[in-house]
Protein backbone atom coordinates (compact mmCIF):
# COMPACT_ATOMS: atom_id res chain seq x y z
CA UNK A 1 0.00 0.00 0.00
CA UNK A 2 1.15 3.33 -0.81
CA UNK A 3 0.56 6.58 0.89
CA UNK A 4 0.79 10.24 -0.95
CA UNK A 5 1.83 13.12 0.95
CA UNK A 6 -1.09 15.67 0.32
CA UNK A 7 -0.51 19.18 -1.26
CA UNK A 8 2.73 18.17 -2.17
CA UNK A 9 2.57 16.88 -5.59
CA UNK A 10 2.62 13.13 -4.70
CA UNK A 11 6.28 13.46 -4.64
CA UNK A 12 6.55 12.09 -1.35
CA UNK A 13 5.38 8.49 -0.68
CA UNK A 14 5.06 6.39 2.69
CA UNK A 15 4.90 2.45 2.10
CA UNK A 16 5.47 -0.44 4.46
CA UNK A 17 9.09 -1.22 4.05
CA UNK A 18 9.25 -4.75 2.07
CA UNK A 19 11.56 -6.56 4.63
CA UNK A 20 9.33 -5.76 7.83
CA UNK A 21 5.97 -4.27 6.47
CA UNK A 22 4.04 -4.27 9.81
CA UNK A 23 6.82 -2.51 11.53
CA UNK A 24 8.86 0.05 9.68
CA UNK A 25 8.15 2.20 6.59
CA UNK A 26 9.61 3.62 3.44
CA UNK A 27 9.60 7.27 2.36
CA UNK A 28 10.58 7.65 -1.06
CA UNK A 29 11.39 11.25 -2.08
CA UNK A 30 11.17 12.06 -5.79
CA UNK A 31 12.90 15.47 -7.17
CA UNK A 32 11.43 17.58 -4.33
CA UNK A 33 11.61 21.65 -5.12
CA UNK A 34 12.62 24.47 -2.84
CA UNK A 35 8.69 23.90 -1.04
CA UNK A 36 8.81 20.56 -0.44
CA UNK A 37 12.63 20.45 0.57
CA UNK A 38 11.00 23.21 3.73
CA UNK A 39 8.58 20.53 4.20
CA UNK A 40 10.83 17.21 4.11
CA UNK A 41 12.77 19.49 7.01
CA UNK A 42 9.89 19.11 9.26
CA UNK A 43 9.19 15.63 8.41
CA UNK A 44 12.90 15.23 9.34
CA UNK A 45 12.47 17.42 12.69
CA UNK A 46 9.55 14.86 13.71
CA UNK A 47 10.69 12.26 12.45
CA UNK A 48 13.90 12.32 14.80
CA UNK A 49 12.25 13.58 17.76
CA UNK A 50 10.09 10.12 17.61
CA UNK A 51 12.84 8.43 17.35
CA UNK A 52 11.62 6.64 13.67
CA UNK A 53 15.64 7.56 12.42
CA UNK A 54 18.67 9.11 12.82
CA UNK A 55 19.08 10.35 9.25
CA UNK A 56 19.12 13.64 8.15
CA UNK A 57 19.03 15.64 4.90
CA UNK A 58 15.78 13.61 3.74
CA UNK A 59 15.00 15.61 1.00
CA UNK A 60 18.51 14.75 -0.77
CA UNK A 61 17.95 10.72 0.28
CA UNK A 62 15.83 8.60 -2.65
CA UNK A 63 14.40 6.62 0.45
CA UNK A 64 14.66 6.40 4.31
CA UNK A 65 13.40 3.40 6.16
CA UNK A 66 11.28 4.90 9.42
CA UNK A 67 11.15 2.52 12.65
CA UNK A 68 7.26 2.63 12.47
CA UNK A 69 4.13 1.46 11.35
CA UNK A 70 2.99 2.89 7.86
CA UNK A 71 -0.18 4.11 8.92
CA UNK A 72 1.21 6.08 12.15
CA UNK A 73 3.73 7.60 9.79
CA UNK A 74 1.54 8.54 7.22
CA UNK A 75 -1.40 9.91 10.34
CA UNK A 76 1.54 12.18 11.35
CA UNK A 77 3.33 13.72 8.53
CA UNK A 78 -0.54 14.57 7.09
CA UNK A 79 -1.19 16.67 10.44
CA UNK A 80 2.42 17.94 9.61
CA UNK A 81 2.36 19.08 6.78
CA UNK A 82 -1.59 20.72 7.10
CA UNK A 83 -3.69 17.86 5.87
CA UNK A 84 -6.17 17.90 8.58
CA UNK A 85 -7.95 21.78 7.36
CA UNK A 86 -11.80 21.02 7.35
CA UNK A 87 -12.90 19.56 3.75
CA UNK A 88 -9.94 17.41 3.05
CA UNK A 89 -10.93 13.80 1.35
CA UNK A 90 -9.01 10.64 2.36
CA UNK A 91 -9.32 8.29 -1.06
CA UNK A 92 -8.27 4.81 -0.93
CA UNK A 93 -8.21 2.65 -3.82
CA UNK A 94 -7.91 -0.67 -3.88
CA UNK A 95 -6.15 -3.65 -6.72
CA UNK A 96 -10.00 -3.95 -7.48
CA UNK A 97 -10.43 -0.62 -8.61
CA UNK A 98 -13.14 0.42 -5.74
CA UNK A 99 -12.65 3.55 -4.32
CA UNK A 100 -13.87 4.75 -0.93
CA UNK A 101 -13.70 8.03 0.54
CA UNK A 102 -13.59 9.42 4.09
CA UNK A 103 -13.56 12.93 5.24
CA UNK A 104 -11.54 15.02 7.67
CA UNK A 105 -9.79 12.46 9.22
CA UNK A 106 -7.02 13.43 11.43
CA UNK A 107 -4.73 12.43 13.84
CA UNK A 108 -5.77 8.66 15.29
CA UNK A 109 -8.77 8.66 12.96
CA UNK A 110 -6.31 8.67 9.77
CA UNK A 111 -3.81 6.26 11.27
CA UNK A 112 -6.26 3.47 11.99
CA UNK A 113 -8.25 3.72 8.72
CA UNK A 114 -4.93 3.63 6.67
CA UNK A 115 -4.53 0.42 9.07
CA UNK A 116 -7.70 -1.18 7.98
CA UNK A 117 -7.19 -0.39 4.23
CA UNK A 118 -3.57 -2.43 4.51
CA UNK A 119 -4.98 -5.49 6.28
CA UNK A 120 -7.73 -5.37 3.49
CA UNK A 121 -5.30 -4.91 0.44
CA UNK A 122 -2.92 -8.19 2.54
CA UNK A 123 -6.35 -10.16 3.28
CA UNK A 124 -7.37 -9.58 -0.19
CA UNK A 125 -4.65 -10.90 -1.96
CA UNK A 126 -4.51 -7.42 -3.79
CA UNK A 127 -2.05 -8.14 -7.02
CA UNK A 128 -2.31 -4.18 -7.65
CA UNK A 129 -0.91 -1.98 -4.68
CA UNK A 130 -3.62 -0.11 -2.47
CA UNK A 131 -3.10 3.49 -2.91
CA UNK A 132 -4.30 6.36 -0.84
CA UNK A 133 -4.22 10.14 -0.96
CA UNK A 134 -5.64 12.94 0.83
CA UNK A 135 -6.38 16.20 -0.90
CA UNK A 136 -8.19 19.54 0.18
CA UNK A 137 -11.68 20.79 -1.11
CA UNK A 138 -10.42 22.73 -4.29
CA UNK A 139 -11.34 26.67 -3.54
CA UNK A 140 -14.94 27.75 -4.79
CA UNK A 141 -14.77 30.53 -7.83
CA UNK A 142 -13.95 31.47 -11.07
CA UNK A 143 -10.19 32.29 -11.62
CA UNK A 144 -9.20 32.45 -15.38
CA UNK A 145 -7.32 29.44 -16.85
CA UNK A 146 -3.76 31.02 -16.85
CA UNK A 147 -2.70 28.19 -19.60
CA UNK A 148 0.45 27.63 -18.30
CA UNK A 149 2.00 24.17 -19.94
CA UNK A 150 2.81 22.30 -16.77
CA UNK A 151 3.72 18.54 -16.42
CA UNK A 152 4.74 16.87 -12.73
CA UNK A 153 5.57 13.12 -12.93
CA UNK A 154 4.34 12.33 -9.40
CA UNK A 155 1.73 14.22 -9.89
CA UNK A 156 0.51 12.34 -12.84
CA UNK A 157 0.93 9.08 -11.17
CA UNK A 158 -0.88 9.99 -8.14
CA UNK A 159 -3.74 10.71 -10.73
CA UNK A 160 -3.75 7.80 -12.62
CA UNK A 161 -4.03 5.83 -9.56
CA UNK A 162 -7.66 7.09 -9.42
CA UNK A 163 -8.64 7.44 -12.53
CA UNK A 164 -11.02 4.00 -13.74
CA UNK A 165 -10.21 2.47 -17.44
CA UNK A 166 -12.43 4.82 -19.41
CA UNK A 167 -11.48 8.06 -17.07
CA UNK A 168 -7.55 6.86 -18.37
CA UNK A 169 -8.16 6.65 -21.74
CA UNK A 170 -9.27 9.83 -21.85
CA UNK A 171 -7.13 11.30 -20.45
CA UNK A 172 -4.24 9.96 -22.43
CA UNK A 173 -5.86 11.29 -25.63
CA UNK A 174 -7.10 14.57 -24.15
CA UNK A 175 -5.71 15.01 -20.68
CA UNK A 176 -9.11 15.45 -19.54
CA UNK A 177 -12.31 12.92 -18.89
CA UNK A 178 -15.79 12.39 -17.20
CA UNK A 179 -16.71 12.47 -13.98
CA UNK A 180 -20.19 11.57 -12.75
CA UNK A 181 -21.64 13.29 -9.48
CA UNK A 182 -22.71 11.25 -6.41
CA UNK A 183 -25.93 13.40 -5.14
CA UNK A 184 -27.01 14.29 -8.73
CA UNK A 185 -25.89 11.50 -10.95
CA UNK A 186 -24.85 14.54 -13.58
CA UNK A 187 -22.08 14.03 -15.25
CA UNK A 188 -18.72 16.90 -15.58
CA UNK A 189 -16.47 17.15 -17.51
CA UNK A 190 -13.01 17.86 -16.41
CA UNK A 191 -10.13 18.94 -17.68
CA UNK A 192 -6.39 19.97 -17.08
CA UNK A 193 -6.16 23.93 -16.86
CA UNK A 194 -3.09 23.70 -19.36
CA UNK A 195 -5.68 22.22 -22.26
CA UNK A 196 -6.96 24.47 -24.78
CA UNK A 197 -10.60 23.69 -23.94
CA UNK A 198 -9.49 24.46 -20.39
CA UNK A 199 -8.37 27.93 -21.89
CA UNK A 200 -11.24 28.43 -23.96
CA UNK A 201 -13.57 27.67 -21.17
CA UNK A 202 -11.48 29.53 -18.79
CA UNK A 203 -12.07 26.96 -16.13
CA UNK A 204 -11.35 23.23 -15.47
CA UNK A 205 -14.83 21.38 -15.04
CA UNK A 206 -18.45 22.12 -16.81
CA UNK A 207 -21.44 20.64 -16.72
CA UNK A 208 -22.51 18.17 -19.23
CA UNK A 209 -26.19 17.00 -18.81
CA UNK A 210 -29.78 19.39 -18.61
CA UNK A 211 -30.32 22.97 -18.15
CA UNK A 212 -27.04 22.76 -17.14
CA UNK A 213 -25.11 21.48 -20.24
CA UNK A 214 -21.87 24.03 -21.25
CA UNK A 215 -21.97 26.01 -17.63
CA UNK A 216 -18.43 26.25 -16.25
CA UNK A 217 -17.92 24.85 -12.80
CA UNK A 218 -16.55 27.31 -10.55
CA UNK A 219 -13.62 25.30 -8.69
CA UNK A 220 -10.13 25.82 -8.64
CA UNK A 221 -6.56 24.93 -6.72
CA UNK A 222 -4.12 27.08 -8.75
CA UNK A 223 -1.48 25.98 -6.12
CA UNK A 224 -1.15 22.54 -7.26
CA UNK A 225 -0.04 21.25 -10.73
CA UNK A 226 -2.89 20.21 -13.27
CA UNK A 227 -2.46 16.85 -12.33
CA UNK A 228 -3.25 17.24 -8.83
CA UNK A 229 -6.05 19.78 -9.20
CA UNK A 230 -8.18 17.99 -11.44
CA UNK A 231 -7.42 14.58 -8.91
CA UNK A 232 -9.33 16.69 -6.25
CA UNK A 233 -12.00 18.07 -8.49
CA UNK A 234 -12.90 14.49 -9.83
CA UNK A 235 -12.53 13.00 -6.18
CA UNK A 236 -14.92 15.82 -4.61
CA UNK A 237 -17.18 15.44 -7.66
CA UNK A 238 -17.54 11.90 -7.26
CA UNK A 239 -17.98 11.37 -3.41
CA UNK A 240 -19.15 14.78 -2.25
CA UNK A 241 -20.64 16.76 -5.01
CA UNK A 242 -22.77 18.87 -2.68
CA UNK A 243 -19.76 21.04 -1.35
CA UNK A 244 -18.60 21.77 -4.67
CA UNK A 245 -21.17 22.11 -7.40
Amino acid sequence: MIYYIPSFCGDFRIEPDPEAPAERTRLSVVTPTALERVALQKLETLFVKRGWTEASKLADRESTVLVAPMATVAASAAKLLGASVSGSLTALRMGDGKVSVQQDLEGDQLASWLKKAAEKEVMGGDREKATAVTVRQPRLGCPDCDGKKERDRAACDVLWAFLDDEQRASWRLRRAFVAQGNHTGSRFFVMARDTEMAKKNRRVAMHMDGVDRGRPLCIYDPTLPPEEEVLAVKLHLEHRERWVA
